[in-house]
């Protein structure tokens, strides 16, 4: 398609620069040669995400063929049951006649399905959904914020960069998978291993509610204050220093449970008090700490202030 039928289709419309308008016509005609609709283009280029066509297709692996309906009926699940784990995982609800889901999905669910009949309830699954979404939802974000700066290069042209994103998400996403795998059988091992089952929880058959635990929280004084003097992306490099932070401060058998931009909390089970501070604020600087300190004079004013409790958690 020439550049004519192209401007003639709104992909133009707007970009003036010669050269802005030549890498518009290189991407949009790349896209056709890639099997893509002339009004998915346009649709594409309406919601800015034209340069994105290419990673959309290598990450749909496969067209939507069942509804909601559907995908309860060949996992066994109830839709009300299913609706409210997508709701739980950060997924958007769909109508019940919708045509959204992929083979893919009626896996997953039937993954749950599994779940169920080993045992775990409704409850405890809408638990790990929320958990699971949270995490998952954290992880995105943050790939796409390290991954779409290490792409993305001053000068770049449209096309480069759709076909550089498409690349990354065709190579990166697989691997991926085993490498989930792995940090949570890490996780697993190391907190089964640390868990500690009571001569009542073995009478009973159950779990009781609560356990002993030792927690320190450690607050950012000032980073409201902070966070209306300094850039955006400079508050955001400071919030990953301080969650750096915190991980080096953590031992064994301390981990962090909730790292927080600004609150970062640390669990210990334990069985009754210590007096052994299990984690260390060392006054020793620690590379993170020394690139907080180098970050900005607006730092140096911000104070790290740790608090420490034991007693009954719930579980």
């Amino acid at each position: 398609m020439l550049e004519p039928e192209l401007e003639a289709a709104g992909l133009l419309e707007g970009i003036d620069d010669p050269t802005e308008r030549r890498e518009r016509v290189e991407l949009a005609q790349e896209l056709l040669r890639e099997g893509f609709a002339i009004g998915e283009l346009r649709e594409a280029n309406r919601r800015g995400r034209l340069g994105l066509l290419l990673v959309d297709r290598v990450l749909q692996t496969e067209d939507a063929s069942f509804t909601s309906v559907d995908v309860a009926a060949k996992s066994e699940l109830s839709l009300e049951l299913l609706t409210r784990l997508w709701r739980a995982l950060g997924l958007a609800e769909t109508a019940e006649d919708e045509v959204a889901f992929s083979s893919a999905d009626v896996d997953a669910a039937r993954t749950v399905a599994n779940f169920r009949a080993a045992g775990l309830d409704d409850e405890s699954l809408a638990l790990i959904s929320q958990v699971l979404g949270h995490s998952m939802s954290r992880l995105s974000d943050t790939l796409r914020e390290v991954v779409g700066e290490a792409l993305l290069q001053p000068g770049d042209s449209e096309r480069t960069v759709s076909l550089r994103w498409a690349q990354a998400a065709e190579h990166l996403a697989p691997m991926l998978t085993p490498l989930l795998s792995y940090v949570l059988g890490v996780h697993l091992k190391e907190q089964i291993a640390n868990d500690i089952i009571t001569r009542e929880e073995l009478v009973s058959g159950r779990i009781e509610g609560s356990r002993e635990v030792t927690v320190c929280f450690a607050d950012l004084v000032g980073f409201t204050r902070l966070g209306e003097r300094v850039a955006p992306v400079d508050l955001s490099r400071a919030e990953r220093l301080l969650t750096e932070l915190a991980l080096e401060a953590a031992r064994p058998p301390v981990r962090l449970v909730r790292p927080s931009a600004t609150r970062p909390c640390w669990c210990r089970l334990s069985p009754g008090h210590s007096s052994r501070r299990p984690w260390d604020w060392s006054t020793r600087p620690s590379s993170a700490a020394m690139r907080c300190r180098r970050s900005g004079p607006g730092w140096r004013t911000a104070r790290r202030s740790p608090s420490v409790a034991t007693g009954s958690a719930l579980r």
